[in-house]
């Protein structure tokens, strides 16, 4: 194993380890509420975890390290497992706390990822791996009788040491490289690709973030739904590394995203929206780390430093944005399907972009 995929192994299972409170959500919601805990600290545990992630991920970019090792993974965890003992009165502070050490190993991920030598097949690993790990986890959680928080905390305190260990012993000692000059069209061009990025978190993310609503008006229970996200979620992450080598078509995608989402929101049929729930998962999945990679390959420090609070701003705009509209009646769907198009302005502006120099060159 050279050094590259070691390193790149190492950082994926750290990040599914960090991706895992949020991941484990629903049913992190559903055990505090059961130990009588009110809705709104229940609720406002997942909001924490989201403010805290987006704090680091904000924060560490602005700072000038010129190497992270496995020192920073150890703090994080530690700070994660801190987070996870603190009940009672201090439960949301707790969760805070885990949230910015998600913040943390989310962004040593997505940095090892953008400054790999190979950036289109690294975030592929990265987010395939995260999601075998977070399926196959969230499977098991469901499998045992967790009739407490403090069971909970127990089990999920295990799961997240065992991951952890396993990748800092892969993790290798990060070293920045400096920000490499880039040309002013380069410039636009990463701007505008880390700006697609960010509305295809706003339509895909905000429609995922409701699936188990939507499950629910097809009768599909709970249990059901989130069995069915957790086997979604592994054979995502399976898909996503056997193609890691391979180059999908950004016209491939987006129809493919485009017909994910109509078949999800309108369908009546639990079987055909199951297929169209992985289809939009992998396809979300698919587009993501190619955009990042897109951006990488011309500004890899700039994109490892800058993507992930990028796709967490979205993410969380497309979630308040679909509630909003499911509140005042207005279907989501519009906006989700021209997200999903979207990056094929990538396309158009590079064809536009080679008609005007051959154009420039003939003069």
């Amino acid at each position: 194993m050279n050094r590259d995929t070691r390193s790149l192994l190492g950082t994926s299972i750290i990040n599914g380890a960090g991706s895992l409170p949020l991941h484990l959500s629903p049913l992190i919601i559903a055990v505090l509420m059961a130990d009588g805990t009110g809705t709104m600290e229940a609720g406002g545990s997942r909001a924490m975890v989201l403010i805290g992630q987006l704090t680091t991920a904000t924060g560490l970019p602005l700072l000038t390290g010129k190497q992270i090792g496995r020192g920073h993974t150890a703090i994080a965890a530690i700070v994660m497992i801190t987070g996870l003992a603190i009940s009672g009165s201090w439960l949301l502070t707790g969760w805070f706390l885990i949230g910015l050490s998600c913040g943390v190993l989310g962004y040593l991920a997505t940095l090892t990822a953008a400054v790999n030598s190979n950036p289109s097949h690294a975030f592929l690993v990265r987010l395939g791996v995260t999601l075998c790990i977070a399926g196959t986890v969230a499977a098991a959680f469901n499998l045992m009788p967790l009739s407490s928080y403090t069971m909970l905390v127990f089990t999920l305190s295990g799961a997240l040491i065992f991951l952890l260990t396993v990748g800092m012993g892969l993790q290798l000692p990060l070293e920045i490289p400096k920000p490499k000059p880039r040309t002013r069209q380069e410039s636009r061009r990463v701007y505008f690709v880390l700006g697609l990025l960010f509305l295809l978190f706003v339509g895909q993310n905000g429609q995922l973030a409701y699936v188990l609503r939507q499950a629910g008006e097809r009768g599909i229970s709970l249990g059901q739904a989130v069995w069915a996200l957790a086997l979604i979620k592994v054979l995502a992450g399976v898909i996503l590394l056997a193609l890691r080598n391979r180059r999908l078509s950004l016209w491939l995608l987006a129809t493919g995203g485009a017909a994910a989402n109509v078949t999800v929101a309108t369908t009546t049929s639990v079987p055909v929206f199951v297929v169209g729930l992985l289809g939009l998962d992998l396809i979300f999945c698919l587009m993501a780390p190619k955009l990042q990679a897109m951006a990488a390959e011309l500004a890899p420090v700039f994109t490892g430093k800058w993507s992930l609070p990028i796709l967490l701003l979205g993410g969380a705009a497309g979630t308040m944005l679909h509630g909003l509209m499911i509140e005042h009646g207005q279907p989501f769907l519009y906006v989700a399907v021209l997200t999903a198009v979207l990056p094929i302005t990538l396309i158009l502006e590079r064809t536009y972009e080679n008609r005007r120099s051959v154009r420039q060159s003939g003069t």
